[in-house]
């Protein structure tokens, strides 16, 4: 249009498009890599910037049957860190996820004797056998993130939106740490902690998997 009429057309759009390029929000996410929180910053309708925290931890304990005696590993699993995430949408609802996570991933399995352990002729009591401790953590304290994904993180016309996203957290051969004491100290060898990372080094990839629900407060 021309004239009046066309000038507060033009004026809408801008108005429009910078309300929406100004647009924030927050999201709350389930993912492989723990519960957590994202606050998120759109850039018109095909960029958005996400920062957020997630964390989980898993204590879980089991008996092992080492040549008829019965070891107890008292395992914590850890997960989560804090993320920096860019989307960009190929379609409306179908995008790319690129970023960095400070991995906080931490595993740890504490080996200790169930029970009085028979050494010769004489039992050892379970307090006084020792300690096996194996330690777990990422070559890359600081990771890389791909992931695509089906839903919008902020929404263009709502103020609610879903979005769901299958990825990968690239953490390099996983660090371990091998440490012992007592009777049971010795199968902390360096040669029993080459065998295991040799067995854990493909595993560079840790797959993450995220249902998020966003909120967009402006």
């Amino acid at each position: 249009g021309s004239g009046a009429f066309g000038q507060v057309g033009r004026n809408q759009k801008v108005k429009d498009h910078n309300t929406f390029n100004e647009s924030w929000g927050f999201g709350v996410k389930a993912s492989t890599n723990g519960i957590g929180i994202e606050v998120i910053k759109g850039f018109g309708e095909g960029v958005n910037l996400r920062i957020g925290t997630s964390s989980l931890n898993l204590p879980y304990d089991q008996i092992i049957d080492v040549q008829g005696f019965d070891l107890l590993a008292n395992a914590k699993l850890s997960f989560g860190g804090i993320n920096g995430f860019i989307d960009v949408h190929l379609t409306p609802l179908i995008h790319i996820t690129g970023g960095v996570i400070k991995n906080n991933m931490y595993h740890t399995v504490r080996i200790t004797s169930a029970g009085d352990f028979p050494l010769g002729t004489v039992e050892v009591p379970a307090s006084e056998v020792g300690y096996v401790l194996a330690e777990l953590s990422p070559e890359k304290s600081f990771s890389p993130y791909l992931g695509i994904g089906i839903g919008r993180s902020l929404s263009v016309k709502s103020n609610f939106s879903l979005n769901f996203e299958i990825g990968g957290i690239y953490h390099g051969e996983p660090q371990l740490a091998l440490t012992g004491d007592g009777i049971i100290g010795p199968i902390a060898s360096e040669e029993n902690r080459r065998i295991i990372m040799e067995a854990l080094a493909p595993y560079k990839w840790y797959p993450l998997l995220t249902l998020q629900f966003g909120i967009r407060l402006k």
